[in-house]
Order: structure tokens, then C-alpha cells, then sequence
């Protein structure tokens, strides 16, 4: 094994740890949400709104106009990997490619998980609110034991290409309490489906519990329907099928 596998790996344990400080934070600052004292079972038959959808060009207008009127709570934490160095990236991009496919797809940068891990849930809201999708998915992440929503933004936002969201939703899976292994493995093969092709290597680290090769099967079939779903929303909200944007490895 060598060192970047052992780099990933303390990275999938440093997620679940972190997520469960990042839940603490929440509470204890006090949710407004109602709580859910279970974590929600993520299922194939994922839902979306039913009500009539604007063309994708007034919906980006419509938020990007929103966006730009929000101030971001962290002017001073870069928002891409642009100037940033490879050594410490928590991702463990090996090049520029790499670092621009983990910026597309809502991987936080060092910075940003240095200042988000421990921001207050006001300040998570306020920088997603600006466009920070990497800020959203954490604060969805740690707001999943209270908030039965959380996981459906979560999905949603994998669906829009934000697989840093599905990482994060696996990672509680695999790692809380109250998750579900199968889900997780579930969940971290749609990521790698839909182009993390480095998810693989620490998907047996994130899961806490050991899986039987019956789970492992469960988890497949429940990975293929997921996905599945998922292309359904993306459809039903553009049109048309999203195009495949798979993780550079080994491309300098």
C-alpha cells in the first residue's frame, strides 16, 4: 500500500470524524429544524417537485442574481484550487486536472475545510446561499439527524453534479450511529459511477461495520437503481441526460 492509499484512507476515517463534530456543532447550537431521531433510509425512489419546471436558463438566472446579492461569510477563503499546491490537498489531487474536476464537482479545497468544519450553521448557510457548494454540502451533512430534508438536498445536489454531497451523505451512512452500511456502499458506488474514480479506494475504510458479500450484492443493486434515480431528476429539470465528466488520474 503505498502512501497516497494510506493518504486516502486517513482522509475517509478524517470525514467521518469530522462529520461528527460538525453534528455536535449543531447541536449544540440548537436546530430550527423539526428532528428526525433516525437517520433517513436513502432509497431508489428518490422524489423530486412535481411542480411545473422554468427553463434551465431562468432557473440559473434566477439564482445566479440571487447569489451575486449574498456576501459570502468567507471572502478570505479561495473558492477553487487555482495557485493552490497538491501537498495538502484533502482530496489528494496529483494534478492541475485533477484539482479543476474536484473544484466542478464540490470538493472543498484545504482552506475551505479548515474554515468550514468549525463554522456555525449561519455561516455554512450564508456561504451556500452565495454559491459555495462545498459549504452547502457540509452544512447538509452535519444537520442530517435533525433536518428529514438533508438528505434529499443532498441527492439533489449529486444529481447537479456535486459529488462531494454524495460523498458526504455515504460517509454518514457508513460512519454514524444511526446510518446504514449498505447505503453507504450504495452511495459511494453512484459517486464513482458518476465519475469519482478514486472512490473506490477508501470506500471500505468509510464503512465502519463489515460488509457481507450479500450486502456488498444488496449494495449494487440498490447503486444501479440510485443512479438510476438520479439521472431522472437531472433529466426532468434540463432535458437531457448529463454527460459524463470522469475524475483525471494520472493526467498532468
Amino acid at each position: 500500500m503505498n502512501q497516497k492509499t494510506v493518504g486516502l484512507g486517513v482522509l475517509a476515517i478524517a470525514i467521518v470524524v469530522g462529520l461528527v463534530w460538525m453534528q455536535r456543532i449543531g447541536k449544540d447550537e440548537g436546530v430550527e429544524e423539526n428532528i428526525e431521531s433516525a437517520a433517513p433510509a436513502v432509497s431508489s425512489d428518490v422524489s423530486h417537485s412535481t411542480d411545473p419546471i422554468p427553463s434551465s436558463k431562468a432557473v440559473l438566472s434566477n439564482d445566479s442574481l440571487k447569489k451575486k446579492s449574498v456576501r459570502h461569510p468567507f471572502p478570505e477563503v479561495p473558492r477553487t484550487r487555482e495557485g493552490l499546491s497538491f501537498k495538502d490537498d484533502p482530496s489528494f489531487a496529483e494534478s492541475k486536472a485533477e484539482q479543476q474536476w474536484l473544484d466542478r464537482h464540490g470538493y472543498p479545497n484545504e482552506k475551505q475545510w479548515e474554515a468550514y468544519m468549525l463554522a456555525p450553521d449561519a455561516l455554512l448557510r450564508q456561504a451556500a446561499e452565495a454559491g459555495d457548494m462545498a459549504a452547502q454540502a457540509m452544512l447538509d451533512a452535519r444537520l442530517l439527524p435533525v433536518d428529514k430534508q438533508a438528505q434529499q438536498r443532498l441527492i439533489e445536489a449529486g444529481a447537479e453534479g456535486n459529488l462531494f454531497a454524495l460523498s458526504m451523505l455515504a460517509s454518514y451512512q457508513g460512519g454514524s450511529s444511526g446510518g446504514d452500511p449498505v447505503e453507504a456502499y450504495a452511495l459511494s458506488r453512484v459517486t464513482e459511477m458518476r465519475g469519482d474514480t478514486r472512490a473506490g479506494i477508501t470506500r471500505d475504510l468509510m464503512i465502519t461495520k463489515p460488509l457481507s458479500n450479500e450486502q456488498r450484492m444488496l449494495g449494487e443493486a440498490e447503486a444501479l437503481g440510485l443512479n438510476e434515480a438520479i439521472e431522472k431528476i437531472y433529466i426532468a429539470k434540463h432535458g437531457v441526460a448529463p454527460s459524463l465528466d470522469k475524475r483525471p488520474i494520472g493526467v498532468k
